[in-house]
């Protein structure tokens, strides 16, 4: 929640619209990502804490400047920084641990030195960063295990559900390349839910001995690296959450030697159009050839 609008926004307090919508996740059993810049979070964190129990669940903060005066100028009706942080910190304290932040790469080095950990940037847009040191380095290790030898490619795929055209998707990766690493989506944001999602793929793929099928939890495609995918915004802030998922995407593939990125032709859908156009943009630059494939 909040890719478009805060859900804290100013009128929350008294009308609790987003805290009627997290009680409705708890009752459903759904997971859940948090984006905002109001301290109001805090008021919820009891019924996060509860939601984490059973799903995953996050928090993210933008913070523009750690520095409350500078704040109080750049954004006059936001929570204070010193706010900010201290609902991260109440948060926590009832469980709910993992935090991201979005901020100008010129203030990272502030919330580096506040213990916040860099992820990836778009220069001159965005930093990302989160608070567990090492998490996102523990999540490429593990992935290394996974590493083959050879060429190997990657597919992304929400598979909402499982089509004709994301299975030709994976035959082409597969018939091109020694290895493929399939990532599905992990997001609980869709019509199918992910546990059935993951099983189609696997189901669809189970006769391709090369692919190998992944979640791909909070790191690609997620309501924390492009929150854009899952609540349609504006074109200029979709491009610049999918050139930071294509810059995280690139550590990913460095990790697992994946040379290749496959996608597939996106006529009808802007956002997937934005995101492709990024991955073309970005990935090659590290050393990703990105495929498009025609429908």
């Amino acid at each position: 929640m909040g890719a478009a609008s805060d859900p804290y926004n100013a009128l929350e307090k008294e009308l609790q619209i987003t805290r009627g919508a997290l009680r409705l996740m708890l009752s459903y059993h759904f997971g859940v990502g948090m984006s905002t810049k109001s301290a109001l979070i805090a008021r919820d964190a009891e019924l996060l804490s509860e939601i984490g129990v059973g799903m995953p669940t996050w928090t993210a903060f933008s913070i523009t400047t750690a520095n409350d005066a500078l704040a109080r100028l750049l954004e006059p009706r936001a929570s204070s920084s010193r706010d900010r942080f201290e609902a991260m910190e109440k948060l926590a304290a009832r469980g709910v641990t993992h935090a991201f932040v979005y901020t100008k790469p010129q203030a990272a080095g502030q919330l580096r030195q506040l213990g916040f950990y860099e992820i990836a940037r778009v220069e001159g847009r965005l930093a990302f960063l989160e608070n567990r040191r090492g998490a996102f380095d523990g999540y490429l290790s593990a992935l290394a295990r996974e590493k083959k030898p050879g060429r190997c490619a990657a597919v992304v795929m929400n598979a909402n559900p499982f089509t004709l055209g994301h299975r030709y998707l994976l035959e082409t990766a597969a018939r091109e390349n020694d290895w493929v690493h399939c990532f599905v989506v992990s997001e609980d944001a869709s019509l199918v839910p992910f546990d059935v999602r993951m099983a189609l793929v696997q189901e669809g793929a189970a006769d391709l001995p090369n692919v190998l099928v992944h979640p791909s939890g909070d790191y690609i495609i997620s309501a924390a690296t492009f929150p854009s995918y899952f609540l349609k915004g504006d074109e200029d802030t979709a491009a610049v959450h999918a050139a930071l998922d294509a810059a995280v995407f690139a550590r990913i593939a460095h990790a697992l030697d994946v040379t290749v990125r496959y996608v597939g032709e996106e006529p009808y859908s802007r956002t997937t159009a934005i995101y492709n156009d990024a991955l073309c943009a970005g990935l090659p630059r590290e050393g990703v050839e990105v495929r498009v494939v025609p429908r």
